[in-house]
């Protein structure tokens, strides 16, 4: 949860008491909740650019402002709001959740990715699993093809920058760079882990990161702990940052080949 409890008694208040009822308050938690996750989904699905993250965001505003009362806070008949937050929480996450898929259906994505729509109801039993199995296989995939971890985890920390505050591909290649190039990869897995919970379409499973943590802990060529090494250390002669543009690029082509 992304909001306070007073933020959710305001906007309780500017929907039952206020007249004229009012949404900002909704819109306000709605956005600050849901945005890491629309975004996460969109990561997943290769959808960048922002557009489709800005056109779900809207569609899903639109659709709670219109459906709140009657699906959720006076749903089967209730004369008083229901004012548990986590479920007003998993509800407007299944908003946003069939949202995403009406994108991916538009844009011929539905036949190749296996998601299931979640019901319009608060009962699901997991509602905070945001994992596909595209993404599942793309980690499972970079690491049993012996692309390299140092490789997962720049192009992890280029989705991570791209999604926090670089404009582009590019913009997000160099702060990588620049920020992580002194890091040793186990600072870097540390980085993505503390960055990563707010994407969750992006985190490993417990078993995929059992593998990195794997990967991390043996020796390279030269017997050093691969963890250990600074990153830098793996950039090619193009330097670090057409290294990591390359790796980035490399990863994405592996992302379409298994949509």
């Amino acid at each position: 949860m992304r909001f306070t409890q007073d933020e959710f008694n305001t906007m309780l208040n500017e929907l039952f008491v206020e007249e004229p009822a009012r949404y900002d308050t909704l819109c306000a938690i709605a956005m600050k909740h849901l945005q890491p996750i629309i975004n996460g989904w969109c990561i997943s699905f290769s959808l960048s650019g922002g557009e489709y993250q800005f056109d779900v965001m809207q569609e899903t505003l639109a659709k709670l402002m219109k459906t709140c009362v009657t699906h959720f806070f006076l749903r089967d008949g209730r004369t008083t709001p229901n004012t548990d937050i986590d479920q007003f929480c998993k509800w407007i996450t299944t908003v946003a959740r069939n949202v995403t898929m009406d994108v991916l259906k538009k844009l011929g994505k539905r036949s190749t990715v296996d998601i299931e729509p979640w019901a319009e109801s608060i009962g699901s039993e997991e509602p905070e699993r945001y994992l596909v199995e595209d993404i599942d296989a793309v980690f499972d995939a970079v690491i049993d093809f012996n692309m390299g971890v140092h490789k997962l985890l720049a192009w992890l920390c280029v989705s991570v920058v791209i999604l926090n505050e670089a404009d582009d591909r590019s913009d997000a290649t160099e702060i990588v760079v620049e920020r992580l190039g002194m890091a040793t990869l186990d600072e870097m897995l540390e980085f993505l882990l503390r960055e990563l919970r707010y994407y969750p379409a992006l985190l490993p499973s417990d078993n995929q990161l059992a593998r990195i943590r794997a990967s991390l802990d043996e020796p390279d060529e030269l017997g050093i702990r691969m963890g250990d090494r600074p990153f830098y250390t793996f950039f090619m002669a193009k330097g670090g940052k057409g290294s990591v543009s390359d790796w980035y690029h490399k990863i994405n082509q592996l992302i379409r080949r298994k949509q």
